[in-house]
């Protein structure tokens, strides 16, 4: 990569740590840390849009961690080549401190994607007493996957369900979309790159591609329903509710509504709804729901 082309992210250069024997994290300093990478990284994202980086692309990131034992690092190293990363480095700096940086694999660079990653990246460093220290990325490692041109819209899409079957879910979403391109009211091709989108953590994208599929079919109900969900996962319960609403008025026996209705009535902290939703999909056979109304719906837990 072209150094001059990086865009760095939430780079801190070192937090506070201790030498010796010491730790070199403590959970005030990791907690500190998380709130910091996460307070960053927005601001990493708005810039990286700037140059044509959207909730549907995918890069590699290149991350950076530090920490005072060469064991530790060596550990980390180890932690993220188990993730199928590469490491660049392992190198002592003038200060002491340890330096391990290195490559993710391809990513989705939507909020909720990264967001979560950096989450991880820094439970992964305290796991191993190192420090996530940031990260950066270059516009020019978006993935670009060529289609064969010469196909059909209806061979492109039966081309990208056998690349998803096979887990390539990057180039099964580069012939969803060119199934797309080729006839823009096919609702299956729109419904199945959400759910690619999906495995791929793009809530936000699959959330487009699901509402665009309910645009040419409303009543499309595994479409309605994934787009609950994710709007849930999204912290969207309103929204989440509003299409289990849709879903029951096409399904009134839709388990699944009522079920991630009551998971959702939950979290807004409505447990007498979530109860009767819950009991409902019980009666269907959820075991799911029953599991749920076994665990907060008694009453005690009501009162």
């Amino acid at each position: 990569m072209n150094g001059t082309n990086l865009i760095l992210g939430a780079i801190l250069i070192m937090g506070i740590f201790s030498w010796g024997d010491e730790p070199f994290l403590d959970e005030p300093s990791r907690i500190d840390g998380l709130k910091r990478q996460l307070a960053l990284t927005p601001h990493t994202l708005k810039e990286l849009s700037k140059h044509g980086v959207t909730i549907d692309s995918y890069l590699k990131l290149e991350l950076f961690f530090y920490t005072n034992k060469k064991a530790k690092a060596n550990g980390l190293a180890k932690a993220l080549k188990a993730k199928g990363y590469s490491i660049d480095q392992i190198k002592k700096g003038e200060d002491g401190a340890w330096l391990v940086s290195g490559w993710s694999n391809r990513m989705n660079m939507s909020n909720y994607s990264v967001m979560a990653w950096v989450q991880e990246m820094c439970e992964v460093g305290f796991n191993h007493d190192c420090e996530f220290d940031g990260w950066g990325t270059s516009p020019k490692e978006m993935n670009r996957i060529e289609v064969d041109e010469k196909l059909s819209g209806d061979n492109c899409y039966n081309q990208a369900l056998d690349l998803y079957r096979e887990g390539k879910h990057l180039s099964a979403l580069a012939y969803f979309s060119r199934a797309i391109e080729l006839n823009d009211q096919d609702f299956e091709a729109y419904y199945s790159r959400a759910v690619t989108k999906g495995e791929l953590n793009n809530k936000e994208g699959a959330i487009a591609d699901y509402t665009s599929a309910i645009k040419i079919k409303p009543d499309y109900e595994s479409a309605l329903g994934n787009r609950g969900a994710d709007i849930h996962d999204l912290g969207d319960y309103e929204g989440a509710i509003a299409d289990y609403n849709a879903l029951l008025k096409i399904n009134p026996k839709s388990t699944l509504a009522f079920r991630n209705r009551g998971n959702t009535y939950y979290c807004q902290e409505q447990l007498t709804k979530a109860c009767e939703d819950w009991k409902t999909a019980a009666s269907y056979g959820d075991e799911s729901a029953k599991e749920s109304l076994d665990r907060f719906c008694s009453d005690e837990h009501i009162d």
